[in-house]
């Protein structure tokens, strides 16, 4: 603690001692720079009953007993001094008013060491104070030197003295103590001493002082700071007091430290007028700081399964915890400068936003990072209506999860019906779906890293549609009906005959023959010996959302009539038309006109469907037994009905795989096989 003071403390304290005991006080420490001087201030005191007639003391270097011949500072009897100290002292105090303070001039490194007072007032009246003072020398090399005398302090001393390590000495009650051994090389300040707070926090305005010693009343010191541009213009406080007495020259500079200035060096030099004195003190700024990230990952993007690095970096004072977090959770942290978050063979779920925490004990900061991991579409979900009544508004909703988005399309049979880009959801919207919407979709979702599809059926259920393919046709002795229905849900069909009052249905299945292709249903109705007088044929569809019928139109009426005029009609009919062929060759010969002949009969003869349909699998004797039943249930038909040289073709439905390059799935396409005969 250091103040101004008018009336010197030290002064103080002696006026009230004043009791009749033996006694010094004296500053125990005291520092100089080396080339100037120093003042000890000192003062004694004895028992009021001696009353000497003159006073007289002796200060000693290292060591307070005259047998143990340690150097002599000063001496007021003889001024018989060490050489070391010779015009280097003198005693600026009244010994008769109890002030034995010293001057020294001129110091030196050697001369740094411990000083002691004997008082001395005649006879056995000495006193040698144990108190003492200690003066460290600020030079600009801090030389290692031997205190004067030293070899004399080694001598041996009365009463044993340098055995065992120690000295004796006499206290104030004149019994024998042991001192310790006195150093011969005492601690020494080497530069101005610069006091920094001990703790510098960033932002907050701050004072540094400077303090020399100011104890040469001869030569004053003056102080200037060195290296403090940017940080505050100093402020010279003066000359201070210290606690002990001795002085101090202050210097102050306040300034508001920043983060930058952690690490400076900052000086203070003390100079001294008219001479070419100088001496530096320096000491680094130690700022604390909050932590401010300087370093970490932009935007980093990966493929799946690739390796990842973050890496995030604070400056702080002192080192920061650093915390890797992710959603609240924390992945890694250590007290460093910098920390690395490694990510092996990232997957979808670990995309996302990453936050390094940075805190010390005076603030903290933190940063994110986004990592998008790349990867693929997943398979595309689809939701929505799947079954659907004619007329509905149908909505289907596909969607998938990929990074980039994907391109999203749907189609049905290689059509485009709905398709977006960079989005992950696709809406299809049907209005009024049709029967024609019925059928398998495909939601392909695709980007650059690969392509996934789903396959869905839309469903349409409506009423039934009779075919423009339904009709009657006759077959040699047998005619057959075709009832060709397009319905969702299956239909029930039943052929009406309203002449004979008879109606056949599905489950009689020795007349009728039904087979489904996709929506489509195809019931066939066989009738034998009808092919003379084929009767009226009324085919009826329902199913749960409606019924249609329709008469059936009987192809091929033109061969029935070969069959009403008979034989002889087609034996006539066939010599006439034999004729015409050889009188249109010998016309052609007689041109020269080579021509192919041939012959137009009128209307392309029809395809009139085999009666030869059979369920797979079914044997002959089924199908003979079939065939008898039928002559005998069916209107009680009796007779043979004449041949007829009637064509016929036999269509083989079979479905065969084909593939899509498109969607690489296998698809069943339809074909017919048609034979004629």
């Amino acid at each position: 603690m250091i103040f101004l003071t008018a009336l010197p403390l030290f002064w103080i304290m002696i006026s009230a001692s004043r009791g009749g005991h033996w006694g010094a006080w004296m500053p125990s420490s005291i520092s100089a720079f080396e080339g100037t001087c120093v003042s000890i201030p000192c003062r004694f005191d004895f028992p009021d009953e001696l009353r000497p007639a003159v006073v007289h003391g002796v200060w000693y270097f290292n060591s307070p007993y005259p047998k143990n011949y340690p150097p002599v500072v000063f001496k007021s009897r003889t001024q018989v001094v060490h050489e070391s100290f010779q015009g280097r002292s003198r005693l600026l105090g009244d010994l008769g008013l109890r002030n034995c303070t010293l001057l020294l001039s001129n110091v030196s490194p050697e001369l740094g060491g411990k000083y002691y007072f004997r008082g001395d007032l005649g006879g056995y009246n000495q006193y040698t104070f144990s108190e003492h003072s200690v003066l460290d020398i600020i030079s600009e090399s801090p030389a290692v030197v031997q205190a004067p005398g030293a070899a004399a302090a080694g001598q041996e001393g009365v009463n044993g003295g340098g055995q065992g390590g120690g000295w004796v000495g006499w206290d104030w009650d004149r019994s024998p103590v042991l001192l310790p051994q006195p150093s011969l090389s005492p601690p020494r300040i080497d530069t101005p001493n610069i006091v920094v707070p001990p703790e510098v926090v960033a932002g907050t305005e701050v004072e540094v002082s400077c303090m020399v010693p100011d104890n040469c009343p001869e030569l004053r010191p003056e102080l200037s700071w060195l290296g403090h541009e940017g940080l505050g213009e100093p402020a010279v406080l003066g000359r201070l007091r210290e606690d002990e007495g001795t002085w101090v020259q202050v210097s102050l500079l306040h300034f508001v430290p920043t983060r930058e200035a952690n690490g400076h060096r900052l000086g203070c030099q003390a100079s001294f007028p008219n001479t070419t004195l100088q001496f530096e003190g320096y000491a680094s700024l130690d700022v604390k700081y909050p932590p401010v990230i300087v370093e970490m990952n932009s935007s980093v993007e990966a493929i799946e399964g690739s390796h990842v690095s973050l890496l995030c970096g604070a400056d702080s004072n002192p080192p920061p915890l650093l915390t890797w977090m992710r959603d609240g959770t924390v992945l890694r942290e250590a007290v460093a400068e910098s920390l690395l978050l490694e990510l092996e063979e990232v997957t979808p779920a670990e995309d996302g936003v990453y936050a390094c925490l940075a805190e010390n004990a005076y603030g903290q900061d933190n940063r994110t990072v986004g990592l998008s991991v790349m990867y693929a579409p997943w398979k595309p979900t689809v939701n929505g209506t799947m079954v659907a009544v004619e007329g509905e508004t149908v909505s289907i909703l596909c969607s998938t999860q990929s990074n980039p988005d994907p391109i999203l399309t749907i189609f049905k049979e290689k059509q485009i019906l709905a398709t977006v880009i960079y989005e992950s959801e696709l809406q299809l919207e049907l209005p009024a779906v049709s029967p024609e919407d019925d059928g398998e979709y495909w939601c392909v979702a695709e980007n650059q890293y690969g392509q996934r599809a789903t396959a869905f059926n839309l469903s349409v259920e409506f009423a039934p549609v009779l075919l423009l393919e339904s009709h009657c046709a006759a077959a040699r002795d047998t005619v057959q009906c075709l009832c060709v229905v397009k319905s969702n849900p299956e239909p029930s069909v039943a052929f009406e005959l309203p002449s004979r009052n008879v109606t056949v249905n599905e489950s009689e299945r020795e007349f009728v023959y039904s087979e489904r292709s996709g929506l489509v249903l195809t019931s066939i109705l066989t009738l034998r010996g009808q092919a003379q007088a084929p009767p009226r044929v009324i085919c009826t569809a329902r199913n749960l959302y409606g019924a249609k019928s329709l008469e059936l139109p009987f192809q091929g009426a033109h061969r029935l009539m070969w069959a009403k005029i008979g034989p002889v009609g087609a034996v006539v009919a066939f010599a006439i038309l034999i004729a015409i062929v050889c009188y249109i060759t010998q016309t052609r010969r007689k041109k020269n006109v080579t021509e192919s002949p041939s012959f137009s009969a009128g209307d392309s003869p029809p395809v009139l469907f085999s009666s030869d349909f059979r369920i797979s699998g079914a044997p002959e004797k089924y199908e003979s037994e079939r065939r008898l039943g039928s002559e005998r249930r069916l209107l009680g038909l009796r007779g043979e009905p004449p041949e007829l040289d009637l064509s016929y073709s036999h269509s083989d439905l079979g479905k065969r795989p084909t593939k899509d390059s498109y969607t690489l799935t296998e698809e069943l396409a339809e074909y017919a096989e048609i034979r004629v005969k």
